[in-house]
């Protein structure tokens, strides 16, 4: 249903709006047209989920037979800024569902509510360059200032002759990165010795996080001759970038 909501509105003609669409999509959906029938804010939320208008988080806390179809238009423009600062167009839409009590009842009653709302969020967000552009510049930004501190505290221990601190918090480092190289040589096993470089090259100069949060942030789950998914060695190295270098590095430096 996601799919042929997306598609509807995609290649309706100049003329209609995306509203008039999604009145038109819902009417004969035997499932959709139940759900409309008893909660009224279905129709004004999916129309502006639809139209997806990056505006800020709304606050409603009505539950869903008490929700208006005002409110209900709220809580669909909440959906885009969801999907802009989530991962995954399925995280963005469970952060979404959880903000508010009307969608958690609905949630639990319709099965195939949740599915439907992941595949437009997969849809929606492959229409706008911002929300991939976002996730990845933060990525960006964290994985630079990690490095850079690291750097600076590196330095300022070895200024002040506290060279202990220094070389275990070298340490740190030499171990995260030599651990992270081993996913990487696990991961890439089946493919070149240039591809395994590659790959290599990122998590030296820390910028692996970086180019991992833009392979999921474009939609792409798994890449041939791979071992993992690409959601799975992201989670992977930002885990042993917190338990081989941050939280040691924190101990030292306190």
């Amino acid at each position: 249903m996601g799919e042929a909501l997306m598609l509807k509105t995609k290649t309706r003609e100049k003329k209609k709006k995306k509203v008039d669409v999604v009145k038109a999509f819902i009417a004969p959906k035997m499932s959709m047209g139940e759900l409309d029938k008893r909660y009224e804010f279905i129709e004004l939320m999916i129309c502006a989920v639809v139209e997806n208008k990056l505006t800020s988080l709304a606050t409603v806390k009505s539950n869903a037979e008490a929700l208006h179809k005002e409110e209900g238009l709220l809580v669909g423009r909440s959906l885009a800024i969801s999907l802009a600062t989530a991962l995954t167009a399925a995280s963005g839409v469970d952060e979404w569902i959880y903000q508010f009590l009307a969608l958690q009842k609905v949630d639990r009653e319709y099965k195939w509510f949740r599915p439907m709302m992941e595949q437009v969020g997969l849809r929606l967000v492959g229409e706008v360059g911002w929300g991939v552009k976002l996730r990845v510049s933060m990525g960006a930004f964290a994985s630079f200032a990690d490095l850079v501190t690291d750097v600076v505290v590196c330095l300022a221990f070895l200024k002040e002759g506290r060279t202990e601190y220094f070389e275990m918090t070298i340490d740190c480092l030499l171990l995260s990165i030599f651990i992270r190289i081993l996913l990487v040589i696990l991961q890439n096993k089946k493919r070149s010795i240039k591809r395994i470089v590659g790959e290599s090259l990122p998590v030296l100069v820390g910028l692996k996080s970086v180019v991992d949060a833009a392979r999921v942030a474009s939609g792409v789950k798994h890449e041939t001759g791979n071992s993992l998914d690409n959601l799975t060695i992201l989670t992977c190295m930002k885990a042993i970038e917190l338990f081989a270098e941050a939280i040691p590095g924190v101990i030292i430096q306190l």
